[in-house]
């Protein structure tokens, strides 16, 4: 059987129904014809299909005289032989798209903070998909506009939390390098010292503090180049480097820094606020205390950074803020209290579905067993671990 379709299109009927749409006669289109002026005639034999246009060139410019959408020509608002002709010379491209990724971008990091992370892991791989196939297909001159840049180095940001949950340091910042790389393709300070600083607590996580001190101070550089709102959490990292290497006097000086300057920017540039996130700060804070063996500073602090994480709505701090106040207590002897923050640490753990938290709590049993196994309150805890499967027996 003979399946082929015969197809009669030629461009001289879209250029008829348009010349037509907009009321112009042959005689005029053919005065401001794209080469020059020709004869009527000619645009007759070219809209009854006798003569047939071959320049792409001629069909752009007809498209421009005659408001006709490329589309219907078969081509693309992308023009690789003069990218400059661009619509908005490329920054109205796709908006829909843009502002949609920029939306999931938004719902996501919202997500981070108040929901499981099944459901963050879920929408970080829709909005994967999304951009490496808007990556892939996007026109060239798209994917070197700005916009889609940031949204490209944001989203790898995105990727890199998600592999901090779910344990994969090495994964982590091989996306925190991706997005680094967005981020001198943007050449913009403030992407450039943020995706800086995250590579920099990565190798802290990995105790690599020499790694780790270089990109945050690279980090705190460039964000004092651009945007100072940055600073309070660059800082506030660069403190906890200090704290794990016994610096406590480097420690107390930057974390104080952090702190006045977290409070003093909310004050004058509210809109930057995401940028550090107070309760982030103070949470650094009460970190470095534990590591340079001041537990009783963290207790004090309790209800301040219990209150800042309220008002800054962040659950996912609410949960590891506990781990400090278990480690806390636990270092002041208190060892029944520092089980009881342990247990309110593990329970919130569960609800964020966090593996990551989860893994942590279990080493914190772990660890009270090895020193205190003689406790009864400590044997009991363990047990419960090892009964509920985040422990096992040696």
């Amino acid at each position: 059987m003979n399946m082929s379709i015969e197809n009669d299109y030629h461009y001289g009927k879209t250029i008829r129904a348009y010349r037509k749409q907009r009321k112009m006669s042959s005689a005029l289109l053919a005065e401001r014809w794209p080469t020059g002026p020709i004869d009527a005639s000619y645009i007759r034999k070219v809209e009854s299909g006798r003569k047939v246009i071959g320049s792409v060139d001629v069909l752009r410019q007809l498209a421009e005289i005659l408001d006709i959408p490329l589309e219907e020509f078969g081509l693309s608002s992308y023009n690789p032989f003069n990218p400059n002709t661009l619509p908005g010379q490329g920054m109205l491209l796709v908006e829909e798209t843009l502002e949609t990724v920029e939306m999931l971008i938004d719902n996501t990091w919202t997500l981070r903070s108040t929901s499981p992370l099944s459901k963050l892991v879920k929408n970080t791989d829709k909005l994967y998909q999304l951009c490496t196939r808007l990556q892939h297909y996007a026109y060239p001159g798209t994917q070197l506009e700005a916009r889609f840049l940031r949204l490209m180095a944001d989203m790898h940001a995105i990727r890199a939390v998600v592999k901090v949950e779910q344990k994969d340091n090495a994964g982590a910042i091989a996306c925190y390098q991706d997005m680094y790389q967005c981020s001198q393709q943007l050449g913009d300070p403030g992407h450039i010292a943020h995706s800086l600083m995250n590579i920099g607590v990565e190798y802290e996580r990995n105790d690599e503090k020499k790694e780790a001190v270089t990109y945050l101070e690279r980090a705190r550089d460039e964000a004092l180049r651009a945007n100072k709102a940055w600073l309070p959490l660059i800082l506030s990292y660069l403190s906890r480097v200090y704290a794990s290497d016994q610096q406590a006097d480097a420690f107390e000086r930057v974390s104080e820094q952090a702190d006045t300057l977290s409070y003093h920017l909310a004050e004058e540039e509210p809109g930057d606020h995401i940028c550090y996130n107070r309760s982030g700060v103070l949470a650094e804070r009460s970190y470095g205390y534990i590591t340079i063996g001041q537990p009783q500073k963290v207790i004090a602090m309790e209800s301040e950074i219990r209150e800042q994480i309220r008002l800054d709505h962040n659950i996912r701090l609410d949960m590891w803020i506990e781990l400090d106040y278990a480690n806390a207590n636990r270092d002041l002897k208190d060892l029944e209290q520092g089980i009881h923050y342990c247990d309110q640490f593990l329970s919130k753990a569960r609800t964020l579905q966090s593996d990551q938290a989860i893994d942590r709590a279990g080493r914190y049993a772990a660890g009270l067993f090895a020193s205190h196994p003689e406790v009864q309150v400590v044997k009991d805890f363990h047990e419960r671990l090892v009964t509920e499967h985040i422990l096992q027996l040696a």
